[in-house]
């Protein structure tokens, strides 16, 4: 049986100050699944990072010194079994701010939704930018808590400007 994405893998492209960025953003198989399903959502969330790891290394080759991101709501604590699928894709996990005192998931406090970069995006990252927003003003609409990183733009790592915040 061929296995799918059972969500789609969007990709946006942006470019300023002469850096090119793609960011990728997933929300992965949820937990929950029913009875008569052959398959755990482990499997396949499993197999989603199977794929996703897949068209990420074709476009890493393809392009291999742009910077790239891949975040979103992965439905996962990390490590775990079915996102260690993703470790062929060379993307390394951004550790939040923070993370110690608040999850991402904040029913459960858990921390779901990830930041992984490659070294060309590692390289542009402002050091301990990545955050948790874990306002109560976030939870009205949400089970989750948004996560964001900010990125130099300047290929000076000295330089003070920023872009927007890349988040899920």
């Amino acid at each position: 049986v061929e296995l799918r994405l059972q969500r789609d893998l969007l990709r946006c492209d942006f470019s300023c100050n002469g850096i090119d960025l793609s960011v990728f953003n997933v929300h992965l198989k949820s937990p929950n699944q029913p009875r008569w399903c052959l398959l755990t959502a482990s499997e396949l969330r499993a197999a989603e990072c199977r794929l996703i790891a897949s068209i990420l290394r074709d476009f890493q080759a393809q392009q291999p010194q742009r910077p790239v991101l891949l975040l979103g709501d992965f439905n996962d604590l990390w490590p775990s079994q079915a996102l260690a699928e993703l470790q062929p894709a060379g993307l390394e996990r951004i550790d939040y701010q923070g993370s110690d005192k608040a999850g991402t998931f904040w029913p459960a406090g858990l921390t779901i939704d990830h930041v992984l970069a490659n070294p060309a995006a590692s390289r542009i990252l402002v050091r301990d930018s990545a955050l948790i927003h874990d306002a109560a003003s976030l939870r009205r609409g949400s089970d989750h808590c948004a996560v964001s990183v900010d990125l130099l733009l300047s290929a000076d790592q000295s330089s003070a400007e920023r872009t927007p915040s890349a988040s899920s």
